[in-house]
């Protein structure tokens, strides 16, 4: 249990807000991204600045404290919160700059993938994020960071110059390859276990502000012919075509013909960051087969950033695994015909 003299102490210190058990904020504050996780921290301590990270961060050292830290609370695992120790939520950091000269941003711990979307594409710039806008950069970031753009131009991580962060011991540090290249090199490899980012600076790179987006829907019997398809051009495809397979049943919402909405299907979908003329040589073999919805056009980078926000709202109870394979095998294919029940 936090020491109630202490906590007062810290509350006054800190220039954000320390949010505990019995404040009327405390459910809102503590809430995170996927309603099945719900959990009882004993303090949210919201930071506006690094000064107040270093103050949380030796308010957990000396209270013997959990520490889990808080930039978008997206994580499917609930990483951004705990059970009777402090939040350390960053999300009133929100801050990001652009220099376009150097094609670098600043981007504080507390903004979401949308923030820095918004403020590159003003100079028709990117770094490669994730797919839906309210993820918080830092967490992305720290865990590796898939998205649209990552054949062309890698993962998140991939694109990260150095960050300045908050050590287990309270101490404010900067860390890159010339600077502390050793905890740089770790952070890239072991995510968000060496303390708490509070600025990262990020390479970018000219995309937009149109790219080429959609998907080839086909009727699940024909799996094994998209499989095919997908393995051959996957194999041989331009490095600015993010290409993706997936088993699904017709999502009711998703703008889907009335016919194919709960409809066991076989997708590929594919994002090309390049010129439109490009795109549309490149992307044609994906088209062929004759699908039942062929949606591919030219699209608005921001705007294709955030098409699945809805679908992947707060509060929604999300549960999600993963492998790696090596090759996209006939077995592997019927086995997840199998999984749509049919």
């Amino acid at each position: 249990m936090t020491d109630a003299a202490a906590l007062a102490a810290f509350r006054r210190s800190l220039d954000g807000d320390v949010i505990a058990t019995d404040d009327l904020e405390y459910d809102a504050a503590r809430a995170v991204w996927n309603g099945i996780v719900d959990r009882l921290p004993a303090v949210v301590a919201r930071c506006i600045d690094a000064a107040d990270v270093i103050k949380a961060v030796r308010f957990a050292r000396e209270q013997d404290l959990v520490v889990a830290v808080r930039a978008g609370g997206h994580s499917v695992g609930g990483f951004s919160t705990c059970d009777g120790g402090i939040i350390i939520d960053l999300s009133r950091m929100p801050e990001v700059s652009v220099d376009p000269q150097v094609r670098f941003a600043r981007v504080n711990g507390g903004a979401l993938g949308g923030d820095l979307d918004r403020e590159a594409q003003a100079f028709g710039l990117a770094c490669p994020l994730g797919y839906v806008s309210h993820t918080g950069v830092a967490g992305l970031a720290l865990g590796g960071g898939m998205g649209r753009l990552q054949r062309k131009h890698g993962l998140t991580v991939d694109n990260l110059n150095s960050v300045d962060m908050v050590t287990a011991a309270g101490q404010l540090i900067h860390a890159s390859e010339e600077e502390n290249p050793e905890l740089f090199s770790g952070l890239r490899g072991a995510g968000a276990n060496f303390g708490v980012v509070t600025s990262f600076e990020f390479r970018l790179h000219p995309v937009g502000p149109m790219v080429t987006s959609g998907l080839a829907a086909h009727p699940i019997e024909r799996a094994h012919e998209v499989a095919a398809l997908f393995r051959d051009y996957s194999a041989k495809a331009p490095d600015e075509a993010m290409v993706t397979m997936g088993f699904a049943l017709g999502p009711d919402g998703a703008g889907l013909p009335d016919e194919l909405v709960g409809r066991p299907m076989v997708v590929i979908a594919a994002t090309h960051c390049g010129s439109s003329d490009a795109a549309e040589r490149d992307l044609k073999p994906l088209r062929g087969l004759d699908p039942l919805l062929d949606s591919f056009t030219s699209r608005n980078f921001i705007a294709l950033q955030t098409a699945s926000d809805e679908e992947m709202r707060w509060g929604r109870r999300f549960y999600m695994k993963a492998a790696y394979i090596d090759t996209l095998s006939d077995e592997l294919v019927d086995i997840c015909v199998e999984h749509l029940g049919l």
